[in-house]
């Protein structure tokens, strides 16, 4: 079951956030850790404020290199570069964050706020076979007759036997 944060069950079209851990595949193309931060429009002061505030999970001096695409590091920073530029309190970003599985190393471009549900990504769906004509009648077939929809069912016999008079008259005109 995918329940949100805020006890509601997600639609079948978002999952909880993951976060990209320190799991992630290396990559061979690593750049120094500050040359990153003038493309992320981020300064080393904002990051130790950040840091302070419990906002970033990582320890600055500790990080030399990064991928500068993917890298979980770099994801965060966006991730919370992004909430801080959005205008809002810093209690509300605390409140906001609070409701965020931690460390907030999620892809920035997956994650979105939901007022509804919290914090949720778009599930991964896979795509499902398209149901056959045969099953799609079946089923209504089946629910209108729950629904004991008479009226439905014989306007329903009413174009069957027309398509059917159709037919048979196209076959006797073929035959002559």
């Amino acid at each position: 079951m995918n329940i949100s944060a805020t006890g509601v069950q997600l639609p079948s079209w978002f999952m909880m956030p993951i976060a990209y851990a320190t799991w992630h595949q290396q990559s061979l193309f690593r750049v120094p850790f500050d040359a990153v931060l003038p493309d992320l429009r981020v300064s080393a002061d904002e990051l130790v404020r950040w840091r302070r505030n419990g906002w970033i999970s990582f320890e600055l001096a500790g990080v030399s290199e990064v991928n500068d695409c993917d890298d979980p590091h770099v994801w965060e920073i966006i991730f919370i570069r992004d909430i801080v530029r959005s205008g809002l309190s810093d209690g509300q970003i605390v409140w906001l964050l609070s409701r965020c599985p931690r460390p907030f190393t999620f892809d920035p471009d997956r994650i979105v706020f939901s007022f509804r549900y919290g914090w949720v990504m778009p599930a991964e769906v896979e795509p499902s076979e398209p149901e056959s004509p045969d099953d799609i009648i079946e089923e209504n077939l089946d629910a209108w007759l729950e629904e004991r929809d008479a009226e439905r069912l014989a306007e329903l016999r009413m174009k069957i036997d027309d398509l059917l008079y159709q037919l048979l008259t196209e076959k006797d005109e073929d035959l002559e």
